[in-house]
């Protein structure tokens, strides 16, 4: 979605039409990701890599007001309840997330970023946009005001 996230879109509809029952389907299983689409209003999360008949069943599931979440996603969910409290202290953001937040709060741009980590920068592009989504930031600058405030940086 390159102008909303897929938690802002759901808000957006559940705005307008707040019966409308929403299947997420997405490439994302950060727990972060999932939930905030869940807190939005999705009844049902399922990855894309699923099999046609899974997806035909989700969507029946969902249509008789229960929820449904693809296998893989609801051992994430079950996993990140048994989380100590400390493992939450990073917000779902990885190490090398941290790192390239770091710089980006130093006002590094993603080449710069990609030739300190020797990374490609379409690699950052990925990070950037995974930390947007797991943060729940619209822009670079919500993502560092969000970064700061969660004393991230």
């Amino acid at each position: 979605l390159p102008k909303m996230t897929g938690a802002e879109t759901i808000k957006e509809i559940m705005l307008y039409k707040p019966q409308t029952k929403i299947l997420a389907l997405s490439n994302y299983d950060e727990v972060t990701y999932i939930n905030n689409m869940l807190k939005a209003g999705a009844k049902g999360y399922i990855l894309k890599n699923i099999e046609p008949s899974e997806l035909l069943t989700a969507i029946k599931t969902v249509l008789n007001n229960k929820k449904y979440y693809s296998n893989e996603v609801a051992l994430k969910l079950i996993e990140n309840v048994n989380k100590k409290p400390n493992d939450h202290d990073n917000f779902g953001l990885t190490k090398k997330e941290l790192a390239i937040l770091k710089m980006i709060a130093q006002e590094m741009n993603n080449d710069d970023i990609a030739k300190a980590l020797h990374i490609s920068k379409s690699t950052v592009d990925s990070h950037r946009q995974n930390m947007l989504n797991k943060l729940n930031a619209k822009n670079t600058a919500g993502l560092v005001k969000a970064a700061y405030l969660l004393k991230l940086i």
